[in-house]
């Protein structure tokens, strides 16, 4: 009985979809597809299923609205409206000066001090605190606890003081210049808000730049706050299950309406969720202050052990009172508007505390683009915020910061991304590769205004000729390079392909696109090879001295000693297209019978089906040396037939010391020409090919290679 072989094949898509292709011999009976709009299977082309998913990582806010450029108005309370400022003490010392300096000078609305010592055993707190009176004057006031009470009653004496709404501040915290007025504007503007809490390095569920970690802050706190306040979120109310009370406002009916700290909290952690759960119960809501970054240490007060106590005896207490509490926290985790607000706020802190930030398109198809721009990034980030966009879809875009070993991504438009532009500093906007852009013009054009908003350079990287032609390789439906030196040959060639690998409805005002970008909008345009610069001059014309030739530069690679054996062993390093030489690898094939001493390996990713050639799979470059060593590969054929702007497969054989051949077109024969032990091969063509190569690996053995 014949068995039916059923096959998948899995591919990456241009607009993010993974689609899954299932086949019984050769007819594809399934096809599952999973995008950003949910997952589709197929049963014979006919849909069986749909399922929509909510995708926390695209964003639901409109950054143009909360980055100020629609109707904003800064946040401003009155200097009248008093608040009363609580400081519970014990010991701290260390921090005391920093904290009482900040609130001095930086407190932009009228205020009254109430701070507790709390028995501190630091002799010198008291003293800290009497000097104090001559700072602050009739603006303090001070209690002393005859023993020591505790975190949570010393807060409930100085509520019991307070005459107006409240801002409780540990000792190991510095806030920045006019942050009463950002902490206290939700509370002034809505009658049903109870606490507010800032953003802060160390505030679990508000920390900056990881959502609940305690982060180490080594910028500066004036400029993080330069950036934030550009955040307005006044017509977008966020409720939270709790506030942090490290700097947490609270409104003064809602403490006269649902008392102070439960005191069973003791010295403190858990006091403030109890709090803020309470409040809740009566209908008011728990917020942030999104334009506002607090500095703070965090354990300040406690030592990590008697901390962890606290919290893990603290969290009973507040499960049992509270059965969903936990549930209302692991969902502010998966909240699609405050993960798009957390975002924004971490790319605003980042650009506040780089030494620059740069902007790069890309596509989305991976290969030497993809493999140079992250080499790159690796480099630049140490020092610099990187915002790597990448199109999906239908113009919406995937933001990925990239700064020191920080990272993360969401999904924007293209007018978030405007917004964002006129809010931070942008050093550089580099264009690496627009391949796989639903409409590359409408692209440039963005990209041109994006410039004129920021006033800053634009550097283009040429990887291919997607500038030149649609068909980014020159490669046409003949399989051959066109060699193109006229653009109006486009026209006839362009309007004649069955399919080109950019969709192009106008050729003329593509490339009429591409000459504005490359004559007005790059200031430089980097290639990696003679070849390239030969092709791009003879084409776009006056464009010469924005030109730089710049090498790529790879990793040195480890070498592999030759040893003798029977045969002739050649290598295609790299996945294989056609415009990688697949029709020429085809007809190698074909000639095996003939050729029985030779055998060919793949290094990479191939779909085609051959019979006598061996596929060696995908391959991690660190391990290409021992892959050819193993295999005992005698030469590395580059069997590219269009002039490749640089090949990265050349460089990785010639720096592990393997022979080389390639065909006399592009950035490889550049390179290969000055190799000591390189082939050009003078023909494209499969006997030829084979022929040359054969006389070349003898010629070398014979020369004691």
């Amino acid at each position: 009985m014949m068995k039916t072989l059923i096959t998948k094949i899995e591919t990456y898509e241009n607009n993010n979809k993974i689609k899954s292709y299932y086949f019984l011999g050769k007819i594809p009976y399934l096809k599952k597809i999973k995008g950003l709009s949910g997952r589709k299977t197929f049963l014979f082309n006919i849909c069986i299923s749909s399922h929509p998913e909510t995708n926390a990582n695209v964003n639901s806010l409109s950054y143009q609205e909360i980055l100020g450029v629609k109707n904003y108005t800064a946040p401003h309370i009155s200097v009248e409206d008093e608040i009363d400022i609580i400081i519970p003490i014990y010991n701290g010392y260390e921090y005391l000066e920093d904290l009482f300096e900040s609130i001095r000078k930086n407190t932009d609305v009228s205020y009254r001090l109430i701070v507790v010592n709390d028995c501190s055993t630091d002799v010198r707190v008291a003293n800290f605190l009497e000097k104090q009176k001559k700072f602050f004057q009739n603006t303090i006031q001070i209690i002393n606890n005859e023993k020591n009470l505790g975190f949570v009653k010393s807060v409930n004496r100085a509520l019991a003081e307070a005459k107006n709404d409240v801002v409780i501040v540990n000792t190991d915290v510095i806030v920045p210049q006019n942050w009463a007025s950002r902490l206290m504007f939700p509370i002034k503007q809505s009658d049903k808000v109870a606490s507010v809490t800032p953003f802060s390095n160390a505030a679990t569920i508000f920390s900056l730049p990881i959502i609940g970690h305690d982060n180490i802050f080594e910028g500066n706190l004036e400029k993080v706050n330069i950036a934030l306040q550009n955040i307005h979120l006044s017509n977008k109310e966020m409720k939270f299950a709790t506030g942090v009370g490290f700097c947490m406002a609270m409104k003064k009916e809602v403490i006269d309406k649902i008392g102070f700290f439960d005191e069973i909290f003791e010295k403190g952690y858990g006091e403030e969720n109890d709090w803020c759960q309470r409040a809740e119960k009566v209908g008011y809501i728990n917020t942030i202050s999104s334009n506002l970054f607090v500095w703070h240490k965090h354990g300040g007060s406690f030592d990590t052990k008697e901390k962890q106590e606290l919290i893990k005896k603290h969290i009973k207490i507040i499960n049992n009172r509270y059965p969903n509490y936990n549930k209302q926290i692991s969902k502010i985790f998966k909240d699609a508007d405050y993960l798009s607000l957390h975002f924004l706020a971490e790319i605003l802190y980042f650009s506040a505390i780089s030494d620059g930030t740069e902007v790069w398109w890309n596509h989305t198809w991976g290969g030497g683009a993809e493999t140079y721009a992250q080499r790159k990034i690796d480099e630049l980030k140490q020092q610099s915020l990187i915002i790597v966009l990448q199109e999906y879809g239908d113009f919406m875009l995937k933001c990925t910061y990239h700064y020191k070993d920080y990272s993360s991504h969401m999904f924007v438009t293209y007018e978030d991304i405007q917004a964002l532009a006129e809010k931070i500093k942008i050093s550089k906007i580099v264009v690496n590769n627009l391949a796989g852009y639903k409409d590359i013009s409408q692209t440039l054009e963005f990209i041109k205004k994006m410039k004129r908003i920021v006033d800053t350079k634009v550097s283009f990287r040429v990887h291919d000729f997607q500038c030149i032609c649609p068909n980014i390789t020159m490669v046409n439906d003949e399989i051959k390079y066109c060699n193109c030196t006229d653009l109006k040959k486009c026209i006839q060639c362009v309007n004649k392909s069955s399919k080109t690998q950019i969709n192009v409805k106008n050729i003329v005002a593509y490339q009429q696109s591409w000459l504005d970008f490359l004559q007005n909008i790059a200031d430089e345009i980097i290639v990696f090879s003679q070849s390239t610069y030969s092709i791009l001059t003879r084409i776009y014309r006056d464009i010469e001295k924005k030109i730089k030739i710049v090498p790529h530069q790879i990793p040195s690679m480890k070498k592999v000693e030759y040893h003798a054996h029977k045969g002739i062993n050649i290598c295609i390093i790299g996945n294989i297209s056609k415009a990688k030489g697949a029709s020429i690898l085809k007809e190698i094939d074909k000639l095996f019978p003939k050729y029985k001493d030779v055998r060919v390996f793949i290094a990479g990713k191939s779909e085609l089906r051959l019979s006598h050639t061996q596929k060696l799979g995908q391959y991690d470059v660190k391990d290409l040396p021992s892959i050819m060593q193993k295999n005992l590969i005698d030469i590395v054929l580059i069997p590219s037939i269009w002039p490749e702007t640089f090949s990265y497969t050349t460089e990785e054989a010639m720096s592990m010391d393997i022979p080389v051949a390639c065909y006399n077109i592009g950035a490889p024969a550049e390179r290969v020409k000055n190799y000591k032990n390189g082939l050009i091969i003078s023909q494209i063509d499969a006997q030829t090919t084979l022929n040359e190569i054969i006389n070349f690996v003898n010629n070398l053995r014979k020369s004691n290679y």
